[in-house]
Formats: C-alpha cells, structure tokens, sequence
C-alpha cells in the first residue's frame, strides 16, 4: 500500500486513501441509491462486493467508508496469507514451506495490489482461500461450525465474484470424496452443511430478482 502511495494515482472520492479504477462504480452506485431510494440499481453485479461497501455507510460518510473497507481488505488480505501458508504447512508438514507459500504469495502483486483499490478481487480471493482453510479444519476437528463457516465465505466470495462457484463445487466434491467411501450419510451430510449458506442466498437473490425483472436470474455478471 505504501508503495502505491509513491505512484501518486488518482481517485475520484475526496478523502479517500485508496484507489479506484475499472468497474468500481458498478457496485457504488447500486449502494448510494438503496441508502437515497431503496432501490439496489443497476444490478449489473452480484451485490456481496456492494454488502461490504454499504456497510460501513451506516455509521460513516463515503470517503471514510471505502478507507474502512480497504482496511477491512488489507486485514483479509493478511489472514488469508497466513491461512495460505497454514495450509502448505499441514499438507507437506514442513515449517519453511509456510514460509516460501506465505512469501511467495505476497509477493504475487497481481493478487495483493488490488488490497488497496476498490475492487471485488482483493475480497474474493482471501474469502476463498479462508473458506479452504476452514474446510480443511473442519476435516481435522470435525466441528461442524467450521463447515457453516467454510460454507458462508465460499458464499460471499461467490457473491462477490461468481466465478468462485468453480472453488465451491471443488470443496462440495472434496467432502463427497473423502468421506463417502466409509460413511456416505456422512458425506452428504457435510456436502449439505457446506451448500447452505450459498443456496439461501441465492434462493434469496433469485426471488429478488424475479420480482425486480420477471426471469429467473441466479447469477448476475
């Protein structure tokens, strides 16, 4: 972030320490006309990116929420790191490769710029890989807290980006693979806990746009 500072690259909202560009203001302005007229308008996007613009816009102004929401991302950011090098570590069981996977993943500028931009990327990636990560230790402490969790990050990432859903589907078979061979209720069981948060928001998503736009809508580009 200190190193884009020194680009000088402009941005469009007065206040703001991050930076914009691309299609950022096809999930701005769904936000700042529902909070002026209800209307979540133009839906030309998924709305888990725009979720997390609005929210900080209840308590603060908009300059201050999009710096509340590129700090949101720079802490996703840093925990999905962590995460990502969690997991090489427990799958080759050796502690430098925690380190070589966290490095090398920061040093992926393709990835971790976008931390500092008001952009769906930098919120989807980090959910994904958190979601894996919970998996994985759901499949070592078998909690099914842990499951729901993993279940409502893959959602919102998928919300966010839904491309995603190519992440979800892998984790839905990883579940089925593992575990239908010894217990097949089991397996299904997990397969259904993961789907869940997923399939309400979307059943949610699609009645809205039924009523919205008269067809049957799932996913929005």
């Amino acid at each position: 972030f200190a190193w884009e500072l020194t680009l000088g690259q402009l941005n469009l909202v007065n206040g703001f320490w991050g930076f914009t560009g691309g299609d950022w203001l096809t999930y701005l302005k769904p936000v700042d006309n529902f909070l002026s007229n209800g209307n979540y308008s133009p839906d030309q996007r998924m709305p888990g990116y725009s979720v997390a613009l609005l929210l900080p816009r209840f308590f603060a102004d908009r300059a201050a929420s999009l710096n509340i929401v590129i700090l949101f991302q720079m802490i996703m950011g840093i925990l999905s790191t962590i995460a990502l090098g969690d997991i090489a570590y427990k799958s080759f069981n050796r502690r430098l490769s925690f380190y070589y996977t966290s490095i090398l993943y920061v040093l992926c500028i393709s990835v971790s710029i976008f931390d500092a931009y008001i952009s769906s990327e930098s919120l989807a990636i980090s959910f994904g890989i958190i979601s894996v990560w919970l998996l994985l230790q759901f499949n070592r402490r078998d909690k099914k807290y842990l499951l729901l969790l993993s279940g409502f990050f893959a959602a919102w990432s998928i919300f966010i980006r839904p491309v995603m859903v190519v992440l979800w589907g892998a984790e839905i078979a990883y579940l089925l693979i593992f575990y239908y061979s010894t217990n097949r209720v089991k397996a299904i069981g997990n397969a259904l806990i993961l789907m869940m948060a997923f399939v309400a928001f979307d059943s949610a998503w699609i009645v809205r746009n039924y009523h919205v736009h008269h067809e049957f809508r799932p996913f929005t580009p």
